[in-house]
């Protein structure tokens, strides 16, 4: 190889690399747009208290709230909380910040870059810029916060990265290592992560038991801390049972919970359905995601509509989202701009299995699509807040990097444009069924039966 060939090839070897560290330090620095938290409260102040009690030896299950909790959710901000004992009280907000830029930076660069050009390759660059700029708008929200759905949608797509594609067979098994973390971390994943991963392993059934070994690894301490401490062996928190009962009564009738960080008022808004809480006041309250879905199958086609907006006003974001203001502020632009994500994502998926150039392109499409589809079943059958339609949003980034690269055929441009207005109808849609689904608030405080929701409609 002559030494100028040689030159280009190293050149279009290190572009991508490159591409990466400065759209990874783009992401970075978009992370600092909202500033730190005034003060870590409720899930978060648990979560960094959990770390803090780590760090100095304290109870660790008190703080953390290890009852409910998965056992590796302390030692997510263990390295902030570590740094923070030698710089003082004063540091923990920036620490959290700069800790949280660093895993966007990771997650918007390289992660769900390599996720999109696995589906559609030779576009290294394109993605990764494309996830950087959207993907880093979107994760700055939760940066200035100590909460873990952003390192659990990042395990998760972890996992989805590990087991796509032609890989070494210990490379699988940290596929589903990462897998069980990311659902320790965040139990709404165990759904999606079931459906992704088995529809990209169709092609591949001989990896499973390898992911399953993975995720076996992943589950056991978990089931460590509870054999130590609750005596069960099982590998979920040990009062696990009794938070899914509570919510699987609330997710027949609510739309949307959220926490409002207004002092002048309690912190806790609920939003609610009152017709569907009149159909289902006299049955039994369900008690588990399947008595859930039962309760909704016997309330369709009424059911299908509640689910719609369960769906699309967990998709209703605001500028101070995880948190949200009180009722009556209205679709802003960031609404409009997860929505277009989602939903443009969503069919750039589809087009990518439509228009995909091999079986396994298509199937990695379709796992993702599968993921998405699984962690919307999950918000219409418990009690969403809008930071737990971050899976929908992220795999949507992924779905929009991959429609603007897919390779088309002149003909195929006039089919697109017909998928671009369906995917904006659909976002329509869901702006629309998200301000209808947000116009039953319940006054301030707990939701504890539905006849609180049946009140709202006299």
């Amino acid at each position: 190889m002559s030494r100028a060939r040689r030159d280009a090839h190293l050149g279009t070897k290190h572009r991508p690399r490159a591409s990466m560290l400065a759209a990874g330090s783009v992401v970075f620095l978009l992370q600092f747009i909202h500033g730190t938290a005034t003060r870590f409260v409720y899930d978060a102040a648990q979560y960094w208290d959990g770390a803090l009690q780590l760090v100095s030896g304290g109870d660790v299950a008190t703080a953390g709230v290890l009852n409910i909790r998965g056992t590796l959710t302390p030692l997510v901000y263990l390295p902030p909380a570590a740094v923070a004992g030698l710089l003082g009280e004063g540091s923990w907000t920036w620490l959290v910040l700069i800790w949280n830029a660093l895993l966007a930076a990771v997650l918007c660069a390289m992660i769900l870059p390599q996720l999109a050009e696995l589906i559609v390759p030779g576009h290294l660059v394109s993605h990764v810029w494309t996830c950087a700029l959207l993907g880093g708008l979107l994760f700055a929200l939760f940066a200035r916060f100590a909460l873990l759905d952003v390192w659990a949608f990042a395990c998760a797509a972890t996992a989805m990265l590990l087991i796509s594609g032609r890989r070494s067979w210990w490379v699988y098994a940290v596929g589903g290592l990462f897998a069980a973390i990311a659902v320790d971390l965040r139990p709404s994943y165990l759904l999606p992560l079931i459906l992704g991963m088995v529809v990209v392993l169709i092609a591949a059934a001989r990896r499973i038991p390898l992911v399953a070994a993975g995720a076996l690894i992943g589950a056991l301490p978990q089931s460590i801390y509870n054999v130590f401490h609750g005596g069960s062996w099982l590998p979920v928190p040990t009062a696990t049972s009794g938070l899914i009962g509570v919510q699987s009564a609330q997710a027949v009738y609510s739309i949307r919970y959220d926490t409002v960080l207004d002092p002048g008022r309690n912190p806790q808004q609920w939003y609610c359905d009152p017709s569907l809480a009149s159909a289902v006041s006299p049955e039994p309250a369900p008690t588990t995601p399947l008595s859930v879905a039962g309760s909704l199958l016997t309330h369709v086609p009424e059911s299908l509509w509640f689910g719609l907006k369960k769906i699309a006003t967990a998709l209703q974001w605001s500028w101070s989202t995880p948190y949200e203001p009180s009722p009556g502020d209205g679709t802003g632009a960031i609404a409009v701009v997860v929505a277009l994500t989602t939903a443009i994502g969503a069919f750039g998926l589809l087009r990518a299995i439509w228009f995909g150039t091999s079986t396994s392109n298509r199937l990695i499409a379709g796992g993702l699509l599968a993921f998405w589809l699984g962690a919307a079943a999950t918000l219409v059958l418990t009690t969403p807040e809008t930071r737990f339609a971050l899976p929908l949003v992220s795999v949507g980034v992924v779905g929009v990097t991959c429609g603007l690269t897919t390779p088309m055929t002149r003909s195929q441009r006039w089919t697109s444009a017909l998928w671009l207005l369906a995917a904006l109808s659909v976002c329509l849609l869901l702006l629309w069924a998200g301000a209808r689904g947000l116009g039953y608030p319940v006054s301030p405080g707990p939701l504890t039966a539905p006849a609180d929701c049946v009140r709202l409609a006299r």
